[in-house]
């Protein structure tokens, strides 16, 4: 086994070391390229972990060919500048290499292995507290060399930082214990493989008495001194030690501590009153380096890709960075040399917050589209978990009228999913396209759950949602809300999904929990808080921004629900504005019902039902017909069941119709084999006819146009606010 001390590489020893592996094609000038920019952890608020001792970085490069054994072939050295490395190597185009990295202070007391890439520890006589022994490793997938490359690729630490600390050294101080140097003794491994990030051989390690960590900390409002701060080589999964803390008072009395979890990446704090109370004392293991340290803070350069690294086995994807999401959209379009895949059972998580620098960026998906109630193009299949962190300050244009537009372009299938995840500060603007939102379009059983848009704007032409465009046949939408203003140059705009139709027998789409607070506008037809066009079943949803259209169907909930769906427990507290439009159906909770039959847009039929739903916002359309406190305007079919309206306005044209819970047309298409009966009952209105109410004709509950011949209406109260 070849073992190379980090300390001695030279670019002389490169040379030769290269050049001993005659069998390998040699590289020349023409070549491709490959320039590796590397990046350290950036500091959060600790104390100790800035990663700027590790100056010393060293690039193994082997050779990679199918079928043949991993070949060590040379290495290449830089030195970090700012947490920043350059290192270029000439590559032979069309050979697949991989790079591992190691990035390490000058004099560190670890050795590498180029026969089967382990870095190895020294424990014995090495100093405790020792910032030095800070580290950082990555190892590339294979690639294959078609010309220049440039990529960034970031360090991960393979130790776990433990930390014991007190809060009583003055306290100590003052009864007469002085504690300069601390020690610490505990099993641990002595071996890291660096391609597959295991460790091995396991034995009780000491580090000797040094000198104490400087410095204080404040943790739950106790300011805590460091007794001891120390790097050990631990397992990317949780483990328990023991460990035991030797000090330089009271003949080198030691503080011991059972079952202390250690993991990689992570800092685990033991604190307490630890010199006068030694036997109480809390243990805490913190995601520190993964969530403070690991993921870049810095906005993104709006061209570095990196691809992802995709662990094949557990079918996991691990992003961090704005560049490594890039990289991952460049695997589903199959760009750049790659080979489109759409991760189908693969989990995609986010270690941290992402900010792409105000960037055009490119859509997961991209070029995707449909023909009807059918997906076409480009899709992905697998989930996206966001652990709770932020995208932000992106931008995405699309001027193609077939495209989907979205930051994913086509969410489909039974285990798809985008969850527990904001966006903030973006611009998606597609005024050609029939579908635009975070996720273009959401089909076939597909999930988005728990997605926020905190702030920003969505245009398109028709199909624009904050956040899902169009969802088709089967698929949910829960717990998301959206700040952002949506906008549609045509129809069907909504504030959480543009347009929801394309139904199928047995398939039902559903919009809960969700809440939208932006301003909703369409040029035409269709626009609703919650969704435009509907044929979903919608419930505990909420609105509060203005909704708006030039011409029919608006409703603080939906512009037009048709054809089939419940509406349940839903509250709009915003206005609905009609003063564009000459047309008809404005109401507080859905602007239209009606059950247009067209072949393949809506195979699910059956009675709409509005249920438990509140109207606080004020409707006007103050040229237009048909405006309601809860449903603007009803054909044929539909049960309103208590329902309740608070509007301190509703304002039809002056020869148009108004009324506290609907307006009923017994006109157009109804039910398969029924002749539509509306259904009134345990409504309440408290709009005033006389002094809130304006309209060439008025109901307090209902204006039916069959006079009872249709409709029962009953049980409803009319209580005017004087």
């Amino acid at each position: 086994m070849k073992k190379v001390l980090f300390a001695s590489f030279t670019f002389a020893a490169m040379a030769l070391v290269s050049c001993s592996n005659e069998e390998f094609s040699a590289p020349v000038a023409d070549d491709g390229t490959v320039v590796f920019t590397a990046e350290l952890p950036v500091l959060g608020s600790r104390a100790y972990g800035d990663g700027l001792t590790a100056t010393n970085l060293t690039a193994y490069v082997y050779s990679a060919e199918a079928g043949e054994t991993e070949k060590y072939l040379f290495d290449k050295t830089a030195t970090f500048d700012n947490l920043h490395a350059t290192v270029e190597l000439a590559l032979v185009t069309g050979k697949t290499y991989k790079v591992v990295f190691w990035a390490q202070a000058p004099d560190a007391p670890y050795t590498y292995s180029t026969t089967d890439q382990t870095v190895t520890v020294t424990y014995s006589g090495t100093p405790a507290n020792d910032e030095t022994r800070d580290a950082f490793f990555m190892a590339t997938e294979a690639f294959k060399v078609a010309g220049p490359v440039q990529q960034t690729v970031q360090l991960k630490r393979p130790f776990a930082q433990l930390n014991v600390l007190t809060t009583d050294y003055a306290e100590a101080l003052t009864s007469g214990v002085e504690v300069k140097q601390t020690g610490l003794t505990m099993e641990l491994p002595s071996v890291l493989n660096l391609a597959d990030g295991k460790v091995d051989k396991f034995a009780e390690e000491t580090f000797v008495l040094s000198d104490l960590p400087t410095g204080t900390t404040e943790m739950n409002g106790k300011t805590y001194t460091y007794l001891s701060m120390n790097y050990i080589l631990a397992a990317a999964d949780k483990a328990v030690a023991d460990v035991k803390v030797s000090t330089d008072f009271s003949l080198n009395a030691e503080l011991s501590f059972t079952a202390v979890p250690v993991q990689r990446n992570y800092r685990t704090n033991i604190y307490g009153a630890l010199l006068t109370n030694p036997a109480i004392f809390d243990v805490e293991i913190l995601p520190g380096f993964d969530d403070d340290n690991n993921v870049s803070v810095e906005p993104w350069d709006g061209t570095t890709v990196t691809v992802p690294v995709v662990d094949e086995t557990a079918k996991t994807v691990a992003v961090n960075t704005p560049a490594e999401f890039m990289g991952l959209a460049q695997l589903v379009n199959g760009t750049n040399g790659a080979s489109a895949r759409n991760f189908e059972g693969y989990t995609v998580t986010l270690a941290g917050d992402i900010d792409f620098g105000g960037h055009e960026i490119t859509p997961i998906a991209n070029g995707s589209s449909r023909l009807g109630g059918v997906a076409l193009g480009k899709s992905f299949k697998g989930v996206i978990d966001g652990n709770n962190a932020t995208i932000s300050n992106f931008t995405i244009t699309n001027e193609n009228a077939d495209a989907n537009v979205g930051f994913i372009a086509n969410l489909t299938g039974a285990g798809a999913e985008l969850k527990n995840i904001s966006f903030e500060d973006f611009t998606i603007s597609a005024p050609n396209c029939e579908q635009a939102a975070v996720v273009s379009m959401l089909t076939a059983g597909a999930k988005v759950t728990n997605v926020h848009v905190l702030s920003g704007s969505v245009s398109g032409k028709q199909g624009v949602g904050g956040i899902v465009g169009r969802m088709m046949i089967d698929a949910a939408v829960t717990g998301c809300s959206n700040a952002a203003d949506v906008s549609g140059t045509t129809n069907n705009v909504g504030g959480i999904v543009g347009a929801a139709y394309y139904t199928r027998i047995g398939k039902v789409m559903t919009i809960s929990d969700c809440i939208n607070t932006g301003n909703i506008h369409a040029d035409n037809v269709c626009a609703g808080g919650i969704a435009g066009l509907s044929a979903a079943n919608i419930s505990g949803c909420t609105n509060t921004g203005t909704v708006s259209s030039c011409n029919n169907s608006t409703g603080g909930i939906v512009g037009q629900q048709n054809a089939f769906g419940t509406i349940s427990k839903c509250i709009n507290r915003g206005n609905v504005d009609g003063s564009e439009s000459t047309s008809l159906g404005f109401g507080g909770i859905v602007g239209w019902i009606k059950y247009d039959n067209i072949p393949g847009s809506y195979a699910n039929y059956g009675e709409i039902n509005i249920v438990e739903c509140e109207n606080y916002g004020d409707v006007v359309a103050a040229k237009g017909n048909d405006v309601s406190g809860i449903v603007g305007l009803t054909y044929r079919n539909a049960t309103i069941k208590d329902c309740n309206n608070y509007a301190r306005q509703i304002t039809a044209g002056p020869s148009s119709i108004a009324a506290g819970i609907t307006v009923y047309q017994n006109i157009g298409n109804a039910m398969p084999e029924t002749t539509g009966l509306l259904t009134v009952t345990g409504c309440l209105s408290t709009t005033n006819t006389e002094t809130q109410m304006t309209a060439g004709l008025k109901g307090e509950i209902v204006y039916d146009n069959t006079s009872g011949a249709n409709s029962s209406i009953e049980g409803n109260t009319y209580a005017p606010v004087q």
